[in-house]
């Protein structure tokens, strides 16, 4: 099943970007079910939400033909927002990458939503979560090689364990 929230999508653009990604969760869950949840607990542990939106992102991607900025917002900010977030996003890319390794396995849902009037500058409260999970799953994919059917493949704990020595190694 696919959740599709398209009361949320106020654009063309907006749901030719996350279509795709939210079928893509329904693949990767469907292929590797231990990725699903069944709790808020369980749907903001940090190793599941990051591999999870960074496949989702990352397949959204590839098949749309879209730079990460269109695959990460769609239209959903103004441009002028998007570039300040991903010039925060580059300019943090490695605290985010030490925050994520270091809570691993703990919760956090601050790193994957938006709340009116947050500041997009505070990118580990404002959604960095999905650029850190983009950036990983391109990393993965391209030390080793894989297609978006290997990324389906692999189960939640190779995953995990292969997310950590890339997180590692950075």
């Amino acid at each position: 099943m696919v959740w599709i929230p398209v009361e949320r999508y106020p654009s063309k653009l907006t749901v030719e970007v996350f279509v795709p990604h939210e079928i893509a969760h329904a693949l990767h869950y469907k292929n590797t079910p231990a990725f699903y949840f069944n709790s808020m607990e369980e749907k903001y542990v940090v190793s599941r939400q990051i591999i999870t939106e960074g496949v989702a992102t990352f397949v959204s991607m590839t098949v749309t033909h879209c730079d990460a900025k269109t695959a990460l917002w769609g239209d959903y900010l103004p441009k002028k927002q998007v570039a300040l977030w991903l010039q925060e996003c580059l300019r943090q890319e490695k605290i985010m990458n030490e925050y994520v390794f270091d809570n691993f396995y703990k919760q956090n849902m601050d790193l994957f939503t938006v709340s009116e009037g947050d500041d997009v500058a505070n990118v580990l409260h404002f959604r960095g979560g999905y650029y850190v999970g983009l950036r990983l799953v391109e990393r993965i994919v391209q030390a080793r090689q894989l297609t978006i059917s290997d990324i389906f493949s692999f189960s939640r704990e190779e995953f995990e364990h292969i997310a950590l020595e890339t997180l590692r190694n950075r």
